[in-house]
């Protein structure tokens, strides 16, 4: 069907759903009979009746023919719809005999008014339902002619904005002659004039409307008959919001076929921008402000990662300004003559010149060249010389921190792109139609209402390589200066980090201007050794004495010792100095014991014998630090130090309420189920838990631990974070592990002590406390719920204590949980409403009326999108435990209530135990999930637990073969899929699993930079045979399967139910609850 055709005919429908729309609203709210006048009255009842005699016409022009889901068909359903609720107000008005006013007219409103809420609901959702099919058959309509031209995606575009100008135009002619009568001859003369205007103005949509003149006028003759009593604007309104919206369409066929075919297309290889893209569009202001606001809808937040300027931030900025000789054009050794043999490379000179060399800042671990690069990129003087260099050419200053003990993304090549790629965007959005066209044409074109999804590896790699290629000298769109600290920090081998570094300068024709700095191993030494460079050991002994002399003079202790002791103290400084040999984190590390033992009461003699006994390695200097740790604090230090290893597992922080609360609770006896957490310090609880934590970390660990604040946003507490001072800090704990760590805490708990499982309860007592939970609906999930639960994925089933403590926590966390929403309405704790997502009245939503559990909540942002556990369905805590594999708690709870796994088998409003069980929370949470391949990066190590989760719900009877996928797309199902939103015929309609598990086999296999992607092939690989084996199992006597495999399977705290369930006498729930 042709575009002007079914755009005149959605306008009719728009236009009687809009009125009937807001005559159901109207007469809601309506208050007495008294307010309906009678000429107002008329005037409704007038319009309804045009508005229905329109309709009829609308669906006598549409052609015959035509499949099911053809456009004249959907058009048809839409004008029939429209037409059964008009003959439903026709019906009330029969019935309301009574509803008169004193002229004898039948009042609409208050006839309307005989409806309840539920039926005026309903039929707001069937308006909704109709006026998305009409708008939704313009699109396809509009895309099918699109897809005859070339480049597809110009073709819609300008047809989008025919569709605009013919309407703008109607409804000018309109608004210039409001009084005409829309006569035969009137109609047919306005239908004549715009057709010659849009010939004379060469509008696309000039060439539709049929084979001739008369079917054209035709169409344009009802939308000119629309247009005298209703802006039609309003309907191009319409039009863009269900191309925009997350609306579902039916069946995968309409509006989410487009969206997905737009983005095959402009995501094709061959697939190339016009230079339409860099335009900015009439009334969009400056380029700057237009196409940041198009990097915001276009997903920019995406490529800004959790963690990405932890490195950086935890930095010390207490010494940065000892570091102003970088900048000497001249270098000097120190004092002034050449003591050393040879002097750095000319910073400076280095800034202002080519950009055919790498400048490397080297040096002995914990020299200082983290906090001489952070030096370097806050000093005003760096854009000062590198825009000498860039001479007119914008410039653009970029730095990547790569930290080994972050995150994954924090020590990757993929962290370093999409670090470099947020930071150019930021700084000059006008560059996103060069880094991201695909992406930018397609927000432009559909213009979502949330930011687009996460990008792809493909995208990331292409921007990656389009920035390196605008900053080549023969294109001067950008002079790009790249500084990356710790090559050494990388995961990938030496010799790859070499190799990247050099396809930056070599892709960019020598463009880039690249600093790097690392330890000097071999790689990079061959690779640099006659690039300037600076090693920063031989040249920061003023340096160190300016910070040693500068951190004394703050402690009182010191001061009066230097005045009584005036040289003795002078030749402790120097003494120090020297010790350290260029390493300042040693220098941090001994100044910090010497003040505190200076403060404690040390005399200069027992300040020397100390300077005198401590190693100057690194590694013995942590030994000797430990070994001084009184024997109370050191209990609680090791303590801390393995929660840091636990929560590097998970991929998480130990972020400050639950690291001060495991000091609180380390060591003594406590009842998490009834644990109640009072005010902690009056109105400010945070800077309290700071103070007092940072005086925790310095007694418990001396400097090995310190806590820090990751980015400077909006000062929430859970921004700071526990970690490790140095590298070298985070190695030795890593060398010393079990012999310091792990024995002194298993001395104390007699080999009892699970740090998962008490870190679990930590972030359980943290919940019964709203004034230490986030107030985000982000942060709650990020910091406290998604956490805990791997916490306790990964506790050991080796104890029945430890598995009958995580039970009980489970418990007492789920409940704590749900008085934190307000699910249950308590009164103890804060209401947040507006965490809770719910479907105002009239709306369309995929949410069932009522969910059963707080899991099954999604939490909006509206300025980020929907943050949540899943996709909006319905389902209990067991659902959660299978998404996070949470083996024992699931063995002990089917034992008990069978009932908890048989009975949920999954459909549109729940989720399935089994496909939880398989797939993990990742697939189902919506929102941002970050990177796109994220899915395969993380929770590896949970695989043989999830695959043997998976092999007992088999065993005990759960049968699952097929799973609904949402409609709202998922990053999770997103990842199955190699590029492009997940395939439209699959969401919103029940797929087999199998057919997920082959699509999950294949784009874990398509990936080959990730070892743990091909660990998830296997997986799934291994879940598949395991359904096969377990296809034609039968459900009955399901129930005491379930219990037996439990009860085999777990601890020895249940056998003595054993006989209960070998009755034949038996049934589910005869076990009382643990």
């Amino acid at each position: 069907m042709d575009p002007l055709s079914a755009l005149a005919v959605a306008a009719a429908v728009v236009q009687f759903a809009d009125f009937a729309g807001r005559l159901l609203v109207k007469s809601w709210d309506r208050g007495k009979r008294g307010n309906d006048r009678a000429a107002e009255v008329q005037n409704v009842a007038q319009q309804l009746s045009d508005l229905t005699t329109a309709l009829h016409d609308a669906m006598d022009s549409l052609p015959s023919g035509g499949g099911e889901m053809s456009a004249q068909a959907r058009l048809q359903r839409a004008c029939s719809a429209c037409d059964s609720i008009a003959s439903e107000f026709q019906e009330l008005f029969g019935l309301a005999t009574e509803s008169r006013l004193a002229d004898g007219h039948i009042s609409p409103f208050l006839a309307c008014r005989r409806l309840d809420a539920r039926e005026i609901s309903r039929l707001q959702e069937k308006l909704f339902d109709t006026k998305q099919m009409a708008t939704e058959t313009v699109l396809l309509c509009l895309w099918d002619e699109a897809k005859k031209a070339e480049a597809r995606d110009r073709s819609f575009g300008a047809q989008l904005k025919d569709v605009v100008d013919i309407l703008r135009r109607i409804d000018e002619k309109a608004r210039d002659n409001p009084v005409a009568a829309p006569t035969e001859t009137n109609l047919d003369a306005d239908a004549s004039a715009l057709i010659s205007e849009l010939r004379s103005d060469g509008k696309l949509l000039g060439n539709y409307g049929g084979n001739s003149d008369s079917s054209r006028a035709a169409a344009l003759r009802m939308l000119a008959q629309a247009g005298k009593g209703y802006k039609l604007l309003d309907v191009s309104d319409d039009i863009h919001t269900t191309l925009s919206s997350r609306s579902n369409d039916m069946g995968g066929t309409g509006v989410q076929r487009l969206r997905h075919e737009i983005l095959e297309t402009v995501q094709d290889e061959s697939w190339q921008p016009d230079d339409s893209i860099y335009e900015v569009p009439d009334g969009h202001g400056s380029p700057t402000i237009y196409f940041r606001e198009m990097a915001h809808r276009s997903g920019l937040k995406h490529l800004h990662f959790d963690g990405s300027q932890a490195r950086e931030s935890a930095v010390s900025d207490t010494i940065l300004q000892t570091y102003s000789w970088i900048y000497d054009r001249h270098p000097q050794a120190p004092g002034g003559t050449d003591s050393v043999g040879h002097l750095w490379s000319s910073f400076p000179e280095w800034l202002e010149g080519p950009s055919d060399t790498t400048y490397w800042i080297t040096g002995k671990p914990g020299s200082g060249k983290s906090t001489i690069m952070k030096h370097i990129l806050q000093s005003p003087a760096l854009k000062t010389h590198l825009g000498r260099w860039a001479g007119g050419t914008p410039l653009v200053v970029v730095s990547y921190y790569a930290w080994n003990a972050g995150t994954t993304l924090q020590k990757s090549f993929q962290g370093l792109k999409m670090t470099l790629l947020f930071q150019v965007l930021t700084q000059h959005p006008a560059l996103l139609p060069y880094l991201f066209p695909r992406r930018l044409v397609y927000v432009k074109l559909v213009n979502p209402i949330h930011p687009f999804r996460e990008f792809e590896d493909s995208e990331i790699e292409e921007a990656f390589n389009n920035l390196l290629y605008i900053s080549s000298p023969d294109k001067g769109k950008v002079a790009l200066a790249v500084f990356v600290d710790g090559l050494d920090e990388f995961s990938a081998p030496p010799k790859d980090v070499v190799a990247m570094v050099e396809s930056i300068t070599s892709a960019s024709g020598n463009g880039v201007k690249v600093c790097v700095a690392s330890r000097p191993w071999v790689e990079f030494d061959d690779a640099y050794c006659d690039a300037p460079k600076l090693q920063m050991e031989l040249y920061t002994r003023p340096d160190m004495t300016t910070y040693v002399a500068e951190r004394f003079r703050k402690c009182r202790a010191f001061e009066d010792l230097k005045r009584a002791y005036p040289a003795e103290t002078a030749r402790l400084l120097s003494d120090i100095a020297v010790k350290a040999n260029g390493v300042f984190i040693w220098l941090r590390v001994v100044v910090d014991s010497l003040v505190e033992s200076a403060t404690e009461g040390a005399g200069i003699r027992g300040l020397e014998d100390i300077v005198q006994s401590l190693p100057s390695d690194m590694g013995s200097l942590y030994d000797a630090i430990w070994a001084r740790i009184p024997e109370h604090s050191q209990k609680r230090g090791a303590l801390l130090l393995w929660l840091m290893e636990v929560c590097s597992m998970i991929d998480t922080r130990l972020y400050s309420v639950p690291g001060w609360l495991a000091d609180e609770y380390a060591f003594r006896s406590y009842d998490v189920t009834k644990e109640r957490l009072d005010p902690v310090g009056n109105s400010r609880p945070f800077e309290h838990i700071r103070v007092s934590l940072r005086r925790k970390l310095a007694s418990r660990t001396r400097g090995l631990l310190e806590l820090v604040r990751l980015e400077e946003q909006d000062g929430s507490s859970f921004e700071w974070v526990v970690t490790y001072t140095h590298r070298t800090a985070s190695e030795w704990a890593t060398l010393r592990h079990q012999e310091i760590i792990r024995d002194k805490i298993i001395q104390h708990y007699a080999d009892l002590f699970d740090p998962h499982l008490f870190l679990f309860e930590m972030f359980t007592m943290q919940m019964t406390s709203a004034e230490l939970c986030p107030t985000t609906p982000e942060g709650l999930w990020s910091f406290i719920i998604g956490p805990a639960l791997h916490c306790a994925a990964r506790v050991s089933e080796k104890s029945p204590r430890t598995v009958q403590t995580l039970v009980v926590t489970l418990r007492a966390f789920d409940k704590a949980a749900g008085l934190f929403l307000d699910y249950e309405n308590p009164e103890s704790l804060t209401h947040r409403p507006s965490m809770v997502a719910v479907d105002a009245p009239g709306q369309k939503g995929d949410r069932p009326p009522h969910l059963s559990h707080w899991s099954g909540l999604s939490f909006h942002d509206n300025s980020a999108g929907d943050y949540g556990v899943d996709d909006g369905r319905d389902k209990t805590f067991m659902n959660l435990a299978c998404q996070f594999a949470i083996l024992p708690y699931i063995k002990t709870e089917a034992a008990l209530n069978p009932d908890s796994i048989l009975s949920q088998p999954g459909t549109r409003h729940s989720l399935g135990i089994l496909e939880c069980a398989i797939f993990g929370h990742r697939m189902y949470r919506s929102g941002p999930a970050g990177h796109s391949v994220s899915y395969f990066e993380h929770d590896g190590d949970l695989l043989p637990i999830r695959l043997e989760l998976v092999r007992f719900l088999l065993e005990s009877g759960v049968e699952q073969s097929d799973m609904y996928v949402s409609k709202r797309a998922t990053p999770g199902f997103e990842t199955f899929q190699v590029g492009g939103d997940f395939p439209p015929d699959l969401a919103g309609d029940t797929v087999s699993i199998k057919r997920i598990l082959m699509s999950a086999i294949a784009r874990a296999r398509a990936i080959d930079s990730l070892v743990s992607a091909q660990t998830y092939a296997e997986y799934f690989t291994d879940v598949a045979a395991l359904m096969d084996r377990h296809s034609s199992s039968s459900s009955s006597g399901g129930a005491r399967r379930i219990v037996r495999t439990a009860l085999k399977s777990t601890s020895k705290w249940f056998k003595s139910s054993r006989s209960a369930v070998s009755t034949s006498q038996w049934k589910p729930g005869k076990i009382e609850r643990v």
